[in-house]
Formats: structure tokens, C-alpha cells, sequence
């Protein structure tokens, strides 16, 4: 709240394997921005395909979403049909810089597309 963000984008999943605390914790962000009146974007986090992805925690946050009608960003998605494009991952999680450039670009279309609709 100190920041006073014009806009808060939540990249998470990999990280958060209790999937209980991992929902309150996104229904917490949701009411505080909504009380503040801060628009909110979900991103869910893109793993490399060859790795199991932590698939519940997007489902989680597409619920979470639905709730609170906040928009999403299919990163994971997105990344899945750029696999032929170049290298895109280091490992199963962290994007090279071609990768981070292909992810970037598309979750800045996406967030100027949202704020047409904010």
C-alpha cells in the first residue's frame, strides 16, 4: 500500500506447494486491492513442457480469479506454442533471455490490452 501501485500483477505457483495457504493468501490480495481499488492481474507462471508443471496451483488461481473477476494471464499456455521458436528455458522453470524476451512481450500485450478495459 506504501507503493501506491497503479496496477499489481501476482506471477506465482512454483514456489507454493500448500495449496490451502496458497489460496488465502490470493484471496487476501484480492480483497486488498479491490478495497484499495487497485486493478489486479493473475499470471499463471509458464514452466517448460518437459517438466510437470504445478498445474493445481493454476487451477487455484483461476478460481480465485472467477471470484474476484480479475483477469488472467496464460503464461504457461502461451510459452507452450512458442517451443519452436528458440530456446526458451535453462531448466524445467527459469527462462533463458530469448526466453524471458518471448514471456515479457506477451505479458506486456496482454497487461496494455487490460488496461483498455480497466
Amino acid at each position: 500500500q506504501a507503493f501506491k501501485p497503479d496496477m499489481v500483477l501476482v506471477n506465482l505457483s512454483n514456489n507454493d506447494e500448500n495449496e490451502v495457504l496458497f489460496k488465502e493468501n490470493l484471496e487476501r490480495f484480492a480483497q486488498l486491492l479491490n478495497k484499495e481499488k487497485i486493478p489486479l492481474i493473475f499470471v499463471l507462471e509458464a514452466n517448460s513442457t518437459e517438466s510437470r508443471p504445478v498445474l493445481a496451483n493454476h487451477a487455484i488461481m483461476r478460481q480465485v480469479a472467477e471470484k474476484y473477476h480479475i483477469p488472467v494471464i496464460d503464461a504457461h499456455a502461451y510459452m507452450a506454442t512458442q517451443e519452436q521458436t528458440g530456446i526458451l528455458w535453462w531448466d524445467n522453470v527459469h527462462p533463458t533471455t530469448y526466453g524471458h524476451k518471448v514471456l515479457g512481450s506477451y505479458i506486456y500485450q496482454n497487461i496494455k490490452q487490460q488496461l483498455t478495459t480497466l
